[in-house]
């Protein structure tokens, strides 16, 4: 079967979406920026925690948190784009 083409015109695709919605962009600009809040977070803990070990797991938990927490936002607004 052959490929449907897209118009240049076309209200597809992420560049579209980036350019023309900036409702979507803003709000992907807030999750990323709760991202790095959280991970910033794990870093003001990691000096208040007494003991080498408390401050080394709190240095992961932030890492982790901060990572899982960007890559799920992340990519639940990308589904949001719909590629095609």
């Amino acid at each position: 079967m052959p490929k449907k083409r897209v118009k240049k015109g076309s209200k597809r695709g992420i560049k579209y979406h980036i350019t023309h919605k900036s409702r979507l962009t803003s709000l992907l600009a807030i999750k990323i920026l709760l991202a790095f809040l959280c991970f910033g977070l794990g870093i003001i803990a990691y000096f208040f925690i007494n003991g080498i070990f408390n401050q080394v797991i709190s240095l992961i938990l932030s890492f982790v948190v901060a990572i899982v927490l960007y890559l799920f936002l992340f990519l639940r607004v990308l589904n949001q784009f719909k590629f095609q």
